[in-house]
């Protein structure tokens, strides 16, 4: 195992990796803002957390999909361990290129553990986002991110939770990919993603059903994706044409990921 670790390339330093990574996150910020939208129609300058940001490129994403239907951050906050991603600044720069200056919502980049965030007022936020974050989670950890949540969304306030799913199709994928190296590391019955920090890999009924019982929130709306393997481009571009044609039932039983609305 050692051995294979040492010689694996993650896929996530090759230039493909990163133009399919690129299209299929722009892929799911189209659908989740679709998934949102009605949710946050109403709401004038909204305050957005994205938890787990990272370099912003996801936020950045959906940004430009809420604004194509109307719905305008007053201001955002990226939240992320990592203070080197933090500053590579996805979403300045998107806010940079494509909005007026005296259009642009305030971004606010705060290197922190979404298990605490003091910094942030109680009832504050319309809009939380947890992109690729739950699965990493332990259950003492995602308490706290729920529990931290809970507290600082306003009544009538959304967490948008995106995740891969432990679908059949979508293990059945991975147990190739691990035969073919693209993966390394894991049970391909528990965890066995791309990323040996993902936590747990939940299937849709054990994901709601935790959020459900960990927190007051309940599911509001839900959607699911069957281009999650993005270490191919082409494989992604066919993936989001065939998911186009399918009703919400078949791409529930193809998910290889979801998006979920959970409200209190």
């Amino acid at each position: 195992m050692d051995i294979e670790r040492k010689t694996f390339t993650p896929p996530w330093d090759k230039p493909e990796f990163r133009r399919s990574y690129n299209f299929a996150s722009l892929k799911k910020g189209a659908q989740a803002a679709r998934l949102i939208g009605p949710a946050l129609a109403r709401k004038s300058d909204l305050a957005w957390l994205d938890g787990g940001s990272g370099s912003g490129k996801s936020a950045s994403f959906l940004l430009d999909n809420l604004m194509r239907r109307n719905i305008f951050p007053g201001q955002i906050t990226l939240v992320d361990r990592n203070r080197e991603a933090l500053n590579k600044g996805f979403v300045q720069k998107f806010l940079l290129e494509n909005v007026a200056e005296g259009a642009r919502p305030k971004v606010l980049s705060q290197p922190a553990d979404i298990k605490s965030l003091p910094f942030i007022p109680e009832q504050s936020i319309d809009l939380y986002t947890l992109s690729s974050v739950i699965e990493h989670l332990d259950p003492m950890e995602r308490k706290a991110v729920l529990e931290e949540a809970q507290r600082i969304l306003t009544r009538n306030g959304v967490l948008l939770i995106v995740c891969p799913l432990a679908s059949p199709f979508a293990k059945a994928i991975h147990r190739i990919e691990k035969r073919l190296g693209l993966v390394s590391g894991g049970s391909v019955d528990n965890v066995g993603h791309i990323d040996e920090t993902h936590k747990e890999w939940f299937t849709r009924d054990l994901l709601v059903s935790t959020i459900e019982r960990e927190s007051d929130f309940r599911l509001r709306g839900e959607d699911f994706y069957i281009y999650g393997s993005i270490r191919s481009f082409w494989r992604v571009w066919l993936g989001s044409r065939l998911q186009a044609l399918m009703p919400t039932s078949a791409r529930k039983t193809l998910a290889m990921g979801g998006m979920f609305v959970f409200q209190k």
